[in-house]
């Protein structure tokens, strides 16, 4: 019998599934493909259940119901007296498996790049810097991630609110990292968003940086979403970061981080700045639980990509019932994509010390190239060759010289002062 025919018979019946009869069900294709395996919304599920042997009219018949109930049923509760909606999600072998996966694939890679000190401070500098780029584009920053990349890679002061953005992100990063093992209260949280939105607030909103709204607002218009009640918000915080911290139920940490980044965005306690905030304080929580490869990864390049993936998985939330399954596994195929470009970065610079012998190239050339390879809007003279690898201006200046003869760096001059680019594209075709 297929477990098409035994779903309908029970609602036909008009019994109540028996313990039998749901055991069935819960271990069926249909249930494991569409729901464990592959977390699939019910709009786009409806549309699939002729696959396995279901007639289209059992889905308003029973079948969407008894979908939604049984996940609700079995599901992780993340209620709030201050919130009405009630949130949940249910933790199906895609999360487990994802989860399981991005941790393994993380801590490989953070011993990797940490064996590798020739270029370990430089790529946690470039995560950093890629991090603080793309959390402000993704605000609305209006600049590039070459022109901020160069900007804040070369050390220039902040030329506008774009780049104030940016710095600020970055200095977030810092404090982050500084403060990781404190406690997550209601002060560490007003403190980033004081950080992310110093001197960049619009004036009206200036008196409240590093502090809730005493005012509501709205995401877009309000059918995109409006912030709760700026009431609720002191109690909504206090619960959302007890739900996080004092659950009774276990939560992993990249869970916790996960959904205290929908809360913080949900919540919306700030007029302005809480995408900023709530992916800051996703890096606290991760880095707080030792989770220190996160300092290698760009969550807002991830997150960005592809599309509207990211505000999708919003809508999707809010259209089946406070289910934040959907935002958790596109956190985590984001997580997953971060992971594979750190990796394919890992092995490319992992590959440059192949040039040594092939190249004719020394230590010092080698690891220059590691790091200019990182941050491939950077310049270099000869002053600061010579400083970093503690040799005379003359043996730096043969260095580059020879690099430039080689067509791995660029040589560009300026006020009779020469200046130095790495040549990527070169050396990608050297170490593909």
């Amino acid at each position: 019998m297929i477990i098409g025919d035994i779903a309908y018979n029970y609602v036909s019946n008009g019994d109540k599934m028996d313990a039998s009869e749901q055991f069935k069900f819960l271990n069926s294709k249909f249930w494991i493909e569409t729901t464990q395996a592959k977390y699939v919304a019910p709009e786009k599920l409806k549309h699939l259940i002729s696959n396995y042997g279901y007639k289209r009219t059992d889905w308003n018949k029973f079948l969407g119901k008894q979908i939604l109930s049984l996940r609700k049923i079995n599901s992780f509760p993340l209620f709030m007296e201050s919130i009405d909606k009630k949130f949940w999600y249910f933790q199906t072998d895609e999360i487990l498996k994802n989860v399981t996966a991005i941790e393994k694939k993380g801590e490989d890679l953070f011993r990797i790049v940490r064996s590798n000190m020739s270029f370990t401070k430089a790529f946690a500098r470039d995560a950093q810097y890629e991090e603080a780029i793309m959390s402000a584009i993704y605000e609305g920053a209006n600049t590039t991630r070459s022109e901020a990349k160069k900007f804040i890679s070369n050390r220039e002061s902040p030329a506008s609110k774009a780049h104030k953005m940016v710095l600020n992100n970055f200095k977030a990063n810092e404090w982050i990292k500084d403060n990781k093992n404190i406690p997550l209260t209601k002060e560490v949280i007003l403190r980033i968003h004081e950080i992310v939105t110093i001197d960049t607030l619009e004036k009206v909103d200036e008196p409240f940086c590093g502090k809730f709204r005493n005012d509501e607002v709205v995401v877009g218009n309000a059918t995109i979403h409006k912030g709760i009640d700026e009431d609720l918000i002191d109690n909504a915080i206090d619960e959302a970061i007890q739900l996080i911290t004092n659950n009774q139920r276990y939560l992993h940490p990249l869970m916790k981080g996960i959904i205290l980044h929908y809360l913080i965005a949900y919540i919306h306690p700030f007029f302005d700045g809480n995408g900023r905030t709530a992916r800051a304080l996703f890096y606290f929580k991760c880095l707080k639980h030792g989770l220190d490869w996160v300092n290698f990864l760009s969550i807002s390049s991830a997150l960005k990509e592809p599309g509207k993936g990211y505000e999708n998985s919003f809508k999707l939330v809010k259209e089946n019932d406070w289910d934040l399954t959907y935002f958790i596994i596109y956190s985590l195929k984001s997580l997953n994509r971060a992971l594979d470009i750190v990796d394919k970065k890992v092995n490319k610079l992992c590959s440059i010390p192949k040039l040594k012998d092939s190249l004719s190239l020394d230590d010092t050339q080698i690891t220059l190239l590691q790091r200019l390879y990182l941050h491939t809007e950077r310049i270099i003279d000869v002053k600061e060759h010579a400083t970093n690898i503690g040799k005379s201006d003359e043996s730096a200046r043969i260095e580059l010289k020879d690099l430039v003869a080689k067509d791995l760096l660029f040589e560009q001059k300026f006020k009779k002062k020469s200046y130095f680019i790495v040549n990527k594209e070169k050396i990608d075709e050297y170490v593909e």
